[in-house]
């Protein structure tokens, strides 16, 4: 017997809904498969970006440690200066690749590897900046940087960062794309630093020596010609006597500059300055102003404290002060 007409119609349309679900959900998984392909091949570019920066980040830090380890290991074959100029340099180098690093919080990238990375180099760079600080503490050099790690730290740091960086390596390498990261060996994390540090502590080259010496004396308003040593002053109320201090040593020194003058009819007084000076540097300074009458005479005596006095160098100076007659006598 014929089915009836609806019932063939109704039929029909399920099987056109039928036929148009297939359809949808095969083009649902293919778009499906196509944003995963996407977003995978996004990926991979990504970690493929992240893996160029990085490697050139840690080879840098890698050339980093080994140029400390070489500082400490030879620094004592060096002069105070040039070891002074390679360790503030390889402070300089530690801030930079902080910076650097930095840059590769963003973006994201799985498992926080970039925030292992930065961490790493955090761990190493304030490891070593606070060594060079220490050391440079020790010798008194002029670095502004100072030490807060005792040595035991500085090596329980630089081993952390090790086995933290070889946990980020393996980490990475399940990432799309299977990129590798750098092996980034740190030289300094083997270094025998309490040694190292000892030795340079008493290292010939690179001791701190002192001495300083007065380089200049000079009077305003100039005197009149006469010999030396002697000042043939015209009578004034607004003398000043400028001197100049220098430092001959590669260290920051402190001294005390006096100047004491003894009129011959009167009683003695003494003015003094207190300054510290860098390395190799020059002070001046001025006394006055002074207060000198007719037919005056006094003693000037110029002299250091607080500092040794250089070999053939002047740390005391001495004067005769001759006051003219006021002219309008």
């Amino acid at each position: 017997m014929a089915r009836p007409r609806s019932k063939r119609r109704r039929q029909n349309m399920l099987i056109v809904a039928a036929a148009a679900a297939t359809v949808a959900a095969f083009t649902l998984v293919h778009d499906v498969n196509q944003i995963s392909a996407q977003t995978s091949a996004n990926r991979t570019a990504l970690d493929r970006s992240f893996a160029a920066l990085a490697t050139t980040i840690m080879i840098d830090d890698s050339h980093f440690g080994t140029s400390v380890a070489q500082l400490m290991s030879s620094g004592s074959t060096m002069s105070r200066v040039d070891f002074s100029v390679q360790l503030t340099s390889l402070l300089d180098d530690s801030h930079s690749l902080i910076q650097r690093a930095a840059i590769l919080a963003h973006p994201f990238v799985a498992n926080g590897i970039q925030e292992k990375l930065i961490d790493v180099v955090n761990q190493r760079a304030a490891a070593a900046t606070s060594l060079l600080a220490r050391v440079a503490a020790n010798l008194q050099l002029p670095v502004e940087t100072q030490p807060n790690s005792s040595l035991h730290s500085i090596e329980r740091e630089l081993r952390s960062a090790d086995a933290e960086w070889a946990q980020a390596r393996l980490a990475f390498r399940h990432q799309p794309g299977h990129h590798r990261l750098p092996a980034s060996t740190f030289s300094l994390s083997n270094a025998p630093l309490a040694s190292e540090v000892a030795a340079l502590g008493v290292a010939p080259s690179l001791q701190v020596h002192r001495s300083s010496s007065i380089d200049a004396v000079s009077v305003t308003p100039a005197p009149l010609p006469s010999v030396h040593g002697r000042w043939l002053m015209l009578p004034s109320s607004s003398v000043s006597i400028g001197v100049v201090v220098h430092n001959q040593q590669y260290v920051d020194q402190r001294f005390v500059l006096h100047v004491e003058i003894s009129p011959t009819n009167g009683a003695a007084h003494t003015l003094q300055v207190a300054a510290t000076i860098g390395p190799y540097a020059s002070y001046a300074t001025q006394f006055g102003p002074l207060s000198f009458v007719a037919n005056e005479h006094a003693r000037v005596r110029i002299w250091l404290t607080g500092t040794p006095i250089g070999p053939h160098a002047v740390g005391v100076r001495r004067y005769v002060v001759v006051v003219a007659s006021s002219p309008n006598k």
